[in-house]
């Protein structure tokens, strides 16, 4: 296995209350003072990837090497945060070290997500999406769609889609913002109501009241970005 994708699997949800506590102290060390405190400190080898990163990084130095940790560091805490199924969660990591193809595969299509992330918030609900994933709640298509359509969605839209979830839908009597058609475009929503004569009608009378809704892909994306807020 890839020296970087082995220290990904040595670093995921294997947290004892000691190592958890140390993840927390080095996202609160890298909010609170930056990056740089983290990697003048010793607990930078207590997590496999964020050492392995380093060193691979030449200390660290190039921006994109940087990033990638600070993506990575918020990517395991949320993680760990998340309840994982003890069985299944003990069936995933076996996949990890009995075939190495799959663990490359998939973790690193993770790690190349995480650098392309500007935003944290945006590798916080990548770590919800993959805890669904180890569940079982979701397939691997599935979370390759959620985090394509992540990847495309501005943050400015995340507050948008938030209300829509929330208020189940956008109502006909409520404005809708620039926002909301580029969430239409990214396949989260749906247009309910359609002008007919004239008149704006909906195809669905027991969506009578409603001007956009979220699609199936968008009800799931929501369920598992915003539940856990």
């Amino acid at each position: 296995m890839e020296p970087l994708i082995r220290a990904f699997v040595d670093s995921l949800l294997v947290f004892s209350d000691n190592s958890s506590n140390k993840i927390r102290k080095i996202k609160s060390d890298m909010l609170n003072v930056g990056i740089d405190s983290v990697l003048s400190s010793d607990l930078i080898g207590d997590i496999p990837i964020i050492g392995t990163l380093y060193h691979f990084g030449k200390f660290a130095q190039n921006i994109y090497d940087r990033n990638l940790m600070r993506q990575t560091i918020v990517f395991i805490q949320e993680l760990n945060n998340k309840k994982c199924d003890p069985i299944k969660l003990c069936d995933y990591r076996e996949k990890f070290y009995n075939n190495p193809g799959f663990a490359e595969e998939e973790l690193g299509r993770i790690l190349i997500l995480l650098n392309k992330n500007i935003d944290l918030d945006k590798s916080i609900i990548m770590a919800r999406f993959y805890a669904a994933y180890i569940n079982n709640e979701i397939g691997w298509p599935c979370f390759c769609e959620l985090c394509d359509i992540l990847d495309r969605l501005f943050m400015a839209d995340i507050p948008f889609l938030k209300e829509v979830y929330n208020n189940k839908g956008i109502g006909m009597n409520e404005s809708v913002a620039y926002n909301h058609d580029r969430m239409l475009a990214n396949g989260l929503l749906r247009n309910v109501a359609r002008i007919s004569d004239d008149l704006l009608v909906t195809d669905d009378d027991s969506e009578n009241d409603k001007l956009m809704d979220l699609t199936k892909i968008g009800k799931i994306f929501c369920y598992y970005a915003f539940n856990n807020d």
